[in-house]
C-alpha cells in the first residue's frame, strides 16, 4: 500500500467517524476531534509497522495537501514550518508505537505518548539536542564552527511559541527569538513577529509594529504578509485601497482569496480605474483555484449584480453561472460545510439558497443538517409545507446517529401525534 492509499483510507475512516459518529458536544471539542484523527492515522501506520522515517513522510504528505491537515496539525501552515511540524508528530508516533505494544486502547496509548512528550526532562532534551548536533556535524564538519543561524532562531521561536519538541511554551522567549531572526532579515520570522504584535500574543498589541514587520516580509515576496497587508489597508477604518491593490496584485498568483478581493475592487472601480471585464475574470479565476467558500462568494456577488441593489449597471444574466457554481458546491462540499453555509443563509433569511445545501447534507445523513431540515419542516421555512411527521422522522434518524440537539427538539414536539 502506498502512502497515498494509506492517507485515503484514514481520511475515509475519519470522515465516517467525525461526520456521523460523534455527538455534537464532542464535535465542538477540537482537542478531542484532533485526537481521534491522530489515533486513526497512528493506528494505520502502526498496523503497517511503519518506521519513524516512513511515518514522517506520511505526516508531511498530509501536511502538504490532505483535508486531514487542520485536525492532525493544530497550527496554521503559514505560521509553522511543515517539516518541523511533521518531525514533531513523528516523534510522538515513536512513543505511540512503544505504548501501543502494551496498551489495547489506541486512545489511551496516544494519551500516554502525549504525557511522555510533556514530561521529558531537561537532561533528555539536552542529550537529544547534542545527538542532533553530532549527527549534523558528521554530514557537514563546518557546522561545528557555525554560529546560530536565523533559521535556527526561527525554529527555536516556533518551539517556544507552541510548546513543540519538548519545549515548554514560553511566548516571551518566542518573541525574543523571532525578533533576532527577523532583524537578520528572515521573512517568515518577520511575518510571525508581525502576527504576535497584531494580536497582542505575549506582548502589548501594536498595530504599527505589526505593519512594519509585515511590510519587511512582504517586500521580500512572502505571500502571507502581502495578503495580510492588503487586508489591513482594505479595512473600513483604514480605507487605503491604492495600497491594498498594490499588495493584492503582488500576492494574487499564490493567494486565491487575494485574487478574489482584487477582482471585487477592480470590478467596482474602488481605488483603481473600473474594469468590469478584468474584475470578473479575476473573480472567476479565484473561484476556480479556490475553495467552496470562494465559489459561494462568487455566486452571491453575481446574484447581487443581477439585483436592484447593484449600482454598477452590469445588465447581465448570470443565472446559469450561479446555478453551476451552486451545484458544484452542493455535489462536492463536505457535509459540515453545506450545513453551516446553509444555516448562514437561513439566518440571513435567504431560504432559497439555504434549502438545497441543508437538504443535500441531510441526504448524506449528517445529523446537524437533518436537525436543521426538521426545523424547516416544523416551521414551513424555505418553501416547504409544514410537516411534523417528516420532522419527527428526520429527528429520530438524527438521534440514532448521536445528535443530542435532535433529541431535545423531538422531546419538544413529541406531544404532536402522527397524522
Amino acid at each position: 500500500m502506498t502512502y497515498a492509499d494509506l492517507i485515503i483510507e484514514v481520511e475515509e475512516k475519519f470522515d465516517q467517524k467525525y461526520n456521523h459518529g460523534l455527538p455534537p458536544l464532542l464535535k465542538g471539542n477540537h482537542d478531542y476531534v484532533s485526537s481521534i484523527a491522530k489515533v486513526i492515522l497512528f493506528e494505520g501506520m502502526f498496523k503497517r509497522s511503519l518506521a519513524s522515517d516512513d511515518a514522517y513522510k506520511v505526516l508531511y504528505s498530509i501536511n502538504e495537501k490532505s483535508k486531514l491537515r487542520e485536525y492532525i496539525f493544530p497550527f496554521e501552515s503559514s505560521k509553522v514550518d511543515k517539516s518541523l511540524q511533521s518531525k514533531s508528530l513523528s516523534k510522538i508516533y515513536d512513543f505511540y508505537i512503544e505504548e501501543r505494544k502494551g496498551e489495547d486502547s489506541p486512545l489511551t496509548a496516544l494519551a500516554k505518548a502525549g504525557i511522555r512528550i510533556k514530561n521529558q526532562t531537561l537532561t533528555e532534551r539536552f542529550m537529544e539536542s547534542e545527538k542532533d548536533l553530532i549527527s549534523e556535524s558528521e554530514e557537514n564538519m563546518s557546522f561545528i564552527d557555525k554560529e546560530e543561524s536565523a533559521e535556527d532562531q526561527f525554529n527555536i521561536a516556533v518551539n517556544y511559541e507552541f510548546g513543540q519538541l519538548g519545549s515548554v511554551q514560553d511566548i516571551s522567549k518566542a518573541v525574543s527569538y523571532y525578533t533576532k531572526a527577523a532583524e537578520r532579515g528572515l521573512a517568515k520570522a518577520q511575518h510571525n513577529l508581525a502576527l504576535v504584535y497584531e494580536h497582542g500574543k505575549g506582548v502589548s498589541a501594536d498595530q504599527q509594529k505589526a505593519i512594519n514587520w509585515y511590510t519587511k516580509a512582504a517586500e521580500q515576496g512572502l505571500p502571507d504578509s502581502q495578503m495580510n497587508l492588503a487586508e489591513y489597508y482594505s479595512r473600513d477604518n483604514v480605507g487605503n485601497f491604492t495600497e491594498a491593490i498594490k499588495w493584492y496584485e503582488k500576492c494574487k498568483d499564490t493567494e486565491f482569496k487575494g485574487k478574489f478581493q482584487l477582482g471585487l475592487l477592480v470590478h467596482r472601480g474602488t481605488g483603481i480605474d473600473q474594469d468590469k471585464s478584468r474584475g470578473l475574470r479575476l473573480l472567476r479565476e479565484a473561484a476556480d483555484e479556490g475553495d467552496h467558500n470562494t465559489k459561494i462568494d462568487l455566486a452571491d456577488y453575481l446574484s447581487y449584480l443581477m439585483s436592484d441593489e447593484d449600482t454598477t449597471m452590469t445588465n447581465e444574466d448570470f443565472s446559469d453561472e450561479i446555478d453551476q457554481l451552486t451545484n458544484d458546491v452542493i455535489e462536492n462540499g463536505s457535509d459540515e460545510f453545506l450545513h453551516l453555509t446553509g444555516v448562514d443563509y437561513a439566518m440571513s433569511g435567504d431560504w432559497h439558497k439555504a434549502r438545497p445545501l441543508i437538504e443535500k447534507a441531510s441526504s448524506r445523513l449528517y445529523p446537524d443538517a437533518m436537525t436543521a431540515l426538521a426545523s424547516m419542516y416544523m416551521n414551513g421555512y424555505g418553501g416547504l409545507e409544514q410537516d411534523f411527521n417528516e420532522a419527527k422522522r428526520l429527528l429520530s434518524e438524527a438521534i440514532d446517529l448521536g445528535s443530542e440537539s435532535a433529541k431535545t427538539m423531538l422531546d419538544a414536539i413529541d406531544y404532536r401525534p402522527y397524522e
